[in-house]
């Protein structure tokens, strides 16, 4: 196998510990629990309810900042069901995106931002 045939991996690594109350209200920071804070508008209420329980919000796991390019902004919020007595608990993942503010996009498109919404639960057999 060549190298040109094999994927480039991009690896993130933890950033500084937010010191800083100014930091932990930031959608451009990347953390590991706490509260969201979300790019746009939050999403529908229903979308962080576990789906084998039911009840919600599930916890935020980690938000992480990954811009898609200098033209968009984009956020992960990875949430999870942290219900003691829940059999099948729930794992979600939201992304959102915007156009960079200042961009020529913003400038010159309207563009929604994208709520995406992959549930995976966690079984026996994973």
């Amino acid at each position: 196998m060549s190298s040109s045939s094999v994927p480039r991996v991009q690896v993130g690594e933890p950033g500084a510990y937010i010191i800083n109350s100014d930091q932990e209200e930031d959608a451009f920071v990347s953390k590991i629990g706490g509260l969201s804070k979300w790019l746009e508008s939050p999403p529908h209420s229903s979308l962080l309810v576990c789906t084998s329980c039911k009840t919600g919000p599930m916890a935020l796991l980690t938000q992480i900042y990954a811009p898609v390019s200098p033209d968009y902004e984009r956020t992960l919020y990875v949430h999870a069901c942290i219900n003691a007595g829940c059999e099948n608990p729930s794992i979600r993942c939201l992304s959102f995106q915007s156009p960079t503010k200042g961009s020529e996009l913003q400038k010159t498109e309207v563009v929604q931002p994208v709520a995406q919404s992959e549930n995976s639960s966690l079984t026996s057999s994973d």
